[in-house]
């Protein structure tokens, strides 16, 4: 009676798998390029379960594929584009955001450049787009050691006004 009211557990599974997945080829690859001299093709297939033949397939289509998720970001790159859809900003205008020169607002904040210079993004984009396209990671405004006129005489003032008061 106690084993009808037992809560559903999941069912134990064999160590080997049935049907590798992955994980299983990822081992089988990794003993099969770290075997030792002596040890025979037949004894790593054995150590994970599967037959000779299903190893020599798996190295077959390893040779075959080996790069295969890679192949159309690598051919895109020979052919000078990349995958996905286009930027909406031009390298260039990207570039007149990063000088100082082409750039009158360059010390403003993001979205006080994006609006100045009519780009089509929201500010996160444009951060986004500055780091991807032009590995401008790290992108803030730029700054100088100057202290602007306005801010000099404040300085000035505040400190001719407590001058005489103890610190």
């Amino acid at each position: 009676m106690a084993d009808a009211y037992e809560s559903p557990h999941t069912p134990i599974q064999d160590e080997i798998l049935t049907i590798p997945d992955t994980e299983e080829q990822s081992h089988y690859f990794w003993h099969y390029d770290h075997r030792r001299h002596d040890e025979t093709l037949q004894e790593v297939a054995d150590a994970h379960g599967i037959s000779e033949r299903t190893g020599l397939r798996w190295r077959q289509e390893r040779e075959q594929f080996s790069n295969g998720r890679r192949t159309r970001k690598q051919k895109a790159q020979q052919k000078g584009h990349k995958l996905g859809r286009p930027y909406r900003v031009s390298q260039e205008q990207l570039q007149s955001l990063l000088t100082g020169k082409e750039n009158p607002v360059r010390d403003a904040p993001i979205p006080v450049q994006k609006r100045v210079n009519n780009v089509p993004l929201c500010p996160r984009a444009l951060r986004y787009n500055l780091s991807n396209c032009e590995d401008a990671h790290l992108y803030a405004a730029a700054y100088s050691d100057e202290i602007s006129v306005a801010n000099k005489r404040a300085r000035v003032r505040y400190g001719n006004n407590y001058k005489e008061e103890p610190i």
